[in-house]
């Protein structure tokens, strides 16, 4: 009954292979990670490529920004850079140093993740360099009122008729209400 049980401790070589197993997840972690950047409807995004291209790879790599792996955003060959439709004019891209793009008057449906493809010529063939996935999260609010008649009692703001323009409103009531714009909504 009062016998006390001895355990034998775990040997240095299984802790070291444990910190190494850590550091190695750890490090696998970060660097396949998924940047994260949160935006509002309206405002622009900045999607780094966060690579650094010296000036005399600018005309020898190609650079292609691609949406959810599957629509092109942006793409620069030979140094010649391409926008594709749904981004024109609202896009821009630095390609010196760190490629980066610029999404211009953010919308709903820009939300995705966006990755950065880098190809370097080797052996006469063009190869993936450098891989960077950021995710773009767009969210928002809009305020907008809506009109309802005839005008009832638990209506809180009430009108008289006037005139717009052409257009008269007749006596009614205005609700005013607020939609917030979730990455359940979308």
């Amino acid at each position: 009954m009062g016998q006390t049980k001895w355990r034998t401790l775990p040997s240095r070589r299984s802790y070291l292979k444990l910190f190494q197993s850590l550091v190695l997840a750890g490090h696998f972690y970060f660097s396949s990670g998924i940047i994260q950047v949160t935006k509002t409807v309206n405002d622009r995004a900045v999607l780094s490529c966060d690579y650094n291209i010296s000036t005399d790879e600018l005309t020898k790599v190609r650079i292609y920004w691609q949406k959810n792996n599957s629509d092109m955003v942006l793409s620069v060959v030979s140094g010649k850079m391409q926008v594709w439709p749904k981004y024109k004019n609202r896009t821009v891209a630095n390609i010196i140093s760190n490629p980066f793009i610029v999404i211009l008057g953010l919308r709903p449906s820009d939300n995705g993740t966006y990755t950065c493809v880098i190809q370097k010529p080797e052996r006469g063939a063009y190869r993936v360099g450098h891989l960077t996935s950021v995710m773009l999260s767009v969210t928002g609010q809009w305020n907008f009122l809506i009109y309802s008649k005839p005008a009832n009692s638990s209506c809180l703001l009430r009108y008289t008729p006037i005139e717009l323009g052409e257009t008269f409103l007749q006596e009614g009531c205005i609700s005013f209400y607020s939609l917030e714009l979730s990455e359940s909504l979308q």
